[in-house]
């Protein structure tokens, strides 16, 4: 049986660090909140209100790590149409200079080993789209106490019983028939195990597996993997992606470069860090 779907969204601020997050999705959504809904908030957003990010300019690169960044540039830029990349993502492999790949797969390396090493983008759920000047977002340690922490304190100001999901875009991979997720980056959730780059090309270069945001911690009445995964697909769907899919859009929209994108610029449009899913009977 299919489950529809109906997803509502409504422009923020964008959050700064230290932004009161909770506050503003009470104040965005407290009236249009129903039992049994689901709020989907953006990872990189939190990371960013909560202060989880780097600035990748005072990483001194090394001369094997430039290499080694290279050597995984060339290769995903040969197979890359064969593994389904988008035009987008193999035009920014070979736009971003090599100086600035390389300090972000050495941040890489270091938080998530080799396995996330070796993939193209999105690196062991590091971001660095929507973010200013060399900023990049960090993966959240402790997502499930966060999503924990959102739907105690909407359930206690509003008294609605909603489920709380965060999510990444970097990519989750369902074969048919298996309740188990293969993810590209962390996740806190039951049924998804990261496995990195192998992931990556299991999902991207096979056509066995279908596509998913990554949930990356759940707060709720347990439900079934395959329906958490739709579910972050249909907000992800109607989220859009802000400021662009990734950096080399973001300086094309903006008119700057690599490292001139600031807080005011991105501040001054509309942002979707938190959409609400509800099950249409």
């Amino acid at each position: 049986m299919t489950v529809k779907f109906l997803v509502m969204k409504r422009p923020m601020r964008y959050w700064v660090p230290g932004y009161d997050f909770s506050a503003e999705i009470i104040r965005v959504y407290g009236s249009s909140l129903r039992n049994k809904d689901f709020l989907i908030v953006s990872e990189k957003a939190l990371a960013i209100a909560l202060g989880h990010i780097y600035d990748e300019s005072i990483i001194e690169e090394s001369r094997i790590t430039s290499l080694a960044t290279s050597a995984v540039r060339e290769l995903w830029g040969i197979i890359g149409a064969r593994c389904r990349l988008g035009e987008g993502t193999i035009t920014m492999l070979k736009s971003v200079p090599l100086e600035l790949l390389t300090r972000h797969k050495q941040l890489s390396l270091s938080i998530g080993g080799l396995k996330h090493f070796l993939k193209p983008v999105s690196e062991a759920g590091i971001d660095t789209s929507n973010l200013p000047y060399s900023y990049v977002s960090l993966p959240l340690q402790t997502a499930d106490e966060i999503a924990d922490q959102i739907r105690e304190e909407v359930s206690g100001k509003l008294g609605k019983k909603v489920s709380v999901l965060i999510q990444d875009t970097d990519k989750t991979f369902l074969l048919d028939g298996l309740d188990l997720g293969l993810a590209t980056r962390p996740s806190k959730v039951k049924g998804i195990i990261d496995l990195g780059v192998v992931s990556y090309i299991l999902g991207m270069c096979t056509h066995f597996f279908r596509a998913y945001p990554t949930p990356v911690a759940f707060s709720g009445p347990r439900i079934p993997l395959k329906l958490m995964l739709n579910i972050a697909r249909a907000a992800e769907s109607s989220r859009g992606w802000g400021a662009g899919r990734n950096v080399v859009e973001m300086t094309e929209r903006f008119n700057s470069g690599f490292e001139g994108v600031t807080w005011h610029m991105l501040m001054r449009g509309n942002h979707f860090p938190v959409v609400i899913v509800r099950l249409r009977d």
